[in-house]
């Protein structure tokens, strides 16, 4: 079993890294954007009554 996995790993080894790295890309641009995201936090919408 363990020389099966080993075998395909090595088949597909530029595969799994270029997944690994895609998915480190994307969890960085999540991150990112959650961060910047949260510093810029807008000012709550205050509404007031209007009446005659």
């Amino acid at each position: 079993m363990f020389l099966r996995l080993k075998i395909w790993s090595r088949k597909n080894k530029k595969n799994i890294l270029l997944s690994i790295m895609g998915l480190l890309i994307i969890l960085l641009t999540y991150a990112l954007g959650f961060m910047s995201g949260r510093d810029f936090s807008k000012i709550p919408i205050i509404v007031q009554k209007y009446s005659n």
